[in-house]
């Protein structure tokens, strides 16, 4: 209960730190610096990210190595990696690459989330649960990545994710 009470309070605490900020980003403020500038690796990324969409995992492999090569901490680049691979067929290359986005971001939900999915399909699914637990902890309320993944571990089948 402790827990709702003190999520509530945070999103309270947001909404209204958004309504004192508003007027800054009405007037054109902009929190990330330069509007439409590109970081590095980000059009490999792109490409990646389309192959994932069309389920041309291995394809995707290719340009998003070359956008971790780009930014080799950035714990998006790694987890779409680490998805293409697993869906690819590469189970272990896709561990090493969940490992080293939560080593870039330990509370990645959507590297979580996915490996997790890969604990699953490989038979550890108390290690799906430990991640579980963790989604709920960085979640607010419920999100999509602890949905998904307490369905598969409900079904025991992760393949749809």
């Amino acid at each position: 209960m402790y827990r709702y009470i003190s999520r509530l309070f945070f999103v309270f605490c947001l909404l209204a730190t958004g309504f004192a900020v508003s007027p800054v980003l009405a007037a054109g403020g902009d929190s990330a610096g330069s509007a439409g500038a590109d970081q590095p690796g980000q059009a490999e990324f792109r490409q990646g990210w389309e192959l994932i969409q069309q389920k041309q995992f291995a394809a995707a492999i290719v340009p998003l190595k070359k956008a971790i090569a780009a930014q080799p901490g950035n714990a998006d680049y790694l987890t779409e990696l680490a998805y293409a691979s697993r869906k690819a067929g590469d189970r272990d290359a896709s561990f090493a690459y969940y490992e080293a986005a939560l080593k870039a971001d330990p509370d990645h939900i959507g590297a979580m989330n996915y490996l997790g999915m890969l604990y699953i399909e490989t038979d550890r699914p108390h290690k799906a649960a430990e991640l579980l637990e963790k989604i709920d902890e960085e979640c607010f309320f419920t999100c999509d990545e602890y949905t998904t993944l307490k369905a598969a571990l409900e079904s025991g089948d992760a393949s749809a994710y």
